[in-house]
């Protein structure tokens, strides 16, 4: 049963939702997926380009890949298509326009001890937090005690620029106040620029067969990690027949 922290009170809720995890980690079943495949870590791209039916990507790091592609698949958040794309791929612009993404600061917070936190996970509501969970609640994991904190996605967005030690001493304090204390633990901040938002109609992928390019991910499947996996599962079957 889920927990919620609203109003300086918890709460159990009804909610009967199967929860699932990457084991060993939450990035595993995405490295087992693409195993037999070729990927290219830390390559920025710049803009894309199709000539003689065939794409062309270019990167901040290298300039141009040589290798050429039938087919591009954009898996990336709605602003990022809209910054790729260009005016021959209106249609895919003007559906990516309608997702209003928000940003998202996430806390890690390592434990030397138990903190003796009563809950493993919880559902915050108007808070700065809006998730909180114990690492090492779920299966197959060992190690120092760790939790993962989540913001709200509109005070995210509301204070996306604000610089990273102050959004940390921010979350700490909002953390605390109910009932787990990262003050001193080892604590490590990223800011998700693009974390949350979707499209209401659900299109749930998007394709353009002339030009051979489509689009996936959460923002156009309601906006979950599960939305995100069904977007690109249904793109490729589309592909594939």
């Amino acid at each position: 049963m889920d927990l919620v922290y609203e109003e300086s009170q918890w709460r159990d809720t009804s909610n009967k939702d199967v929860r699932y995890v990457g084991i060993p980690n939450m990035n595993s079943p995405g490295k087992y997926l693409a195993q037999s495949l070729s990927v290219n870590h830390l390559q920025t791209i710049t803009s894309i380009e199709q000539k003689n039916n065939q794409w062309t990507l270019h990167t901040q790091e290298s300039g141009e890949i040589h290798h050429k592609f039938d087919w591009l698949i954009l898996a990336i958040p709605a602003p990022q298509v809209i910054n790729l794309c260009n005016s021959n791929l209106q249609d895919i612009i003007e559906i990516a326009k309608k997702a209003k993404m928000k940003a998202c600061f996430t806390l890690m917070s390592t434990f030397n001890q138990s903190t003796n936190v009563e809950f493993d996970a919880a559902f915050v509501n108007n808070e700065i937090i809006s998730w909180i969970c114990k690492n090492n609640s779920k299966p197959g994991r060992h190690g120092l005690e760790s939790w993962t904190i989540h913001t709200n996605p509109e005070w995210s967005e509301q204070f996306a620029d604000l610089d990273l030690n102050s959004a940390q001493d921010l979350i700490i304090a909002c953390a605390q106040k109910i009932g787990l204390d990262p003050q001193n633990a080892q604590n490590s901040i990223h800011r998700w620029r693009y974390a949350n938002g979707f499209i209401d109609s659900i299109p749930e992928f998007l394709i353009n067969a002339n030009q051979q390019i489509g689009a996936c991910g959460d923002w156009l499947h309601g906006g979950r990690v599960e939305g995100a996996w069904l977007s690109g599962h249904k793109l490729a079957n589309v592909l594939n027949t």
